[in-house]
């Protein structure tokens, strides 16, 4: 029989994402209590993944403040969270909402773990439990757990001293009342392979920007060595972005900065890399970018080509082919290429189908900045548009203040 737990709280967010996380922050500094769902076992969303881009100086690349929030939120007496977990359901009764959650087997509990890592030292195989950064708990990734294959493994519950980690978890069934809802549920990478000329996985070599992330901030990139002029790389834009064909008709805002500082610090960390990147144009989103852009190409190639086609090349190299000023073929050769995806809409949640998407596919009404047309329902962040983290971090902010003041109203079943 399935376990279930019931919750009141003042709101429900749906994302533990950097929007969530600051929403939830924000709403415990005007007194009320908030849960956090999340679909992934972990806090931090995409941005968790990401690493520090400093080189001599900081960038103002917005990770470390994803990893802060982390802490902060995991501290707060005023947040609950709730991992891989998901919506199954909700109703509006009464000026509440009733949601019911479903959350799949985590096997360690987070109240008894106290994040030692004794568990991921015994553990046969890498990788099987990890911690993401920020994230003071680990997860079991039950994909390369032997208990979770069917096979004889019990090393990780027999070392915990707290026996915090239970293998016969079977999930359990969430209710929480609600006064108001956000929904923070983030974005989704555009999957490159929707775009075969690019030969993402096709082609040994190529990778998303946001793979190439997280090798860097692993230290598993290695490039020294690969061929004696020195390593190459080349950043190709706006792959997903900006482009009708595929219904993805506007610009994901984040893509330029974030390449731009990913290839500067590859730099940084190995002189000897050259560096090209193809682009459209560069999209400034952000303030004093083009003085950024100025300095990088001191150390960038930039070449304003979006190429036609990568291919395998005779030496088992990714070859790229672009035109040239005059309209000429050219093919080049790189060590690794990377594909700067775009961000998607975020991933149906059938609950949450009852609120309007814009145009593009995301949720709310991108003219009123987070607000619905369903009252005490906002929402945040990258999944009502792109946004940087910094973007996300102000408008939670003031959706923390717009879902405070909806609270406080005692009439609250108006639009707020």
């Amino acid at each position: 029989m399935l376990h279930t737990d019931s919750i009141q709280t003042d709101c429900l967010i749906i994302g533990g994402g950097i929007s969530g996380l600051t929403c939830c922050q924000e709403l415990a500094k005007y007194g009320f209590k908030s849960v956090i769902i999340d679909k992934e076992p972990f806090l931090g969303g995409h941005a968790v993944h990401l690493t520090c881009k400093a080189t001599q100086e900081c960038q103002n690349c917005g990770a470390c403040l994803v990893v802060e929030s982390i802490r902060n939120t995991d501290a707060s007496p005023d947040v609950s969270c709730f991992l891989s977990s998901r919506l199954e359901h909700i109703r509006f009764n009464d000026e509440i909402y009733e949601s019911v959650i479903f959350q799949e087997p985590t096997r360690i509990n987070p109240e008894l773990c106290d994040g030692c890592g004794e568990c991921l030292q015994k553990c046969p195989v890498p990788g099987a439990i990890q911690t993401p950064q920020g994230n003071i708990r680990p997860y079991i990734r039950t994909e390369l757990c032997l208990h979770g294959q069917k096979l004889s493994c019990s090393a990780c519950a027999e070392i915990c001293s707290r026996s915090a980690i239970d293998l016969a978890d079977s999930g359990r069934e969430i209710r929480v009342k609600s006064a108001a809802l956000v929904v923070a549920g983030g974005f989704e990478p555009f999957d490159p392979s929707l775009k075969p000329r690019f030969g993402y996985r096709r082609v040994p070599g190529v990778l998303t920007a946001l793979e190439l992330e997280k090798l860097l901030r692993r230290d598993q990139l290695k490039l020294l060595g690969v061929e004696p002029a020195g390593p190459s790389i080349a950043f190709i834009q706006c792959v997903g972005s900006r482009d009708p064909k595929i219904g993805r008709n506007y610009c994901s805002q984040v893509c330029c900065a974030y390449a731009i500082r990913l290839a500067c610090v590859l730099k940084f960390k190995t002189p000897s890399l050259r560096v090209t990147m193809f682009y459209m144009d560069i999209q400034n989103f952000e303030r004093g970018l083009e003085h950024f852009v100025e300095h990088a190409s001191e150390k960038i190639t930039f070449v304003r080509a979006i190429p036609a086609e990568i291919r395998k090349g005779k030496d088992g190299r990714p070859e790229v082919l672009y035109h040239g000023p005059g309209d000429e073929r050219l093919w080049q050769s790189f060590d690794l290429v990377a594909l700067s995806v775009g961000i998607s809409p975020p991933e149906r949640i059938p609950a949450l189908d009852f609120l309007e998407r814009t145009l593009d596919g995301f949720w709310g009404n991108s003219g009123m900045d987070g607000i619905t047309d369903a009252p005490g329902i906002f929402v945040t962040g990258a999944a009502q548009g792109p946004k940087s983290i910094k973007d996300s971090i102000q408008q939670a902010v003031r959706t923390a203040g717009r879902t405070a003041s909806y609270l406080m109203k005692p009439d609250r079943g108006a639009r707020s």
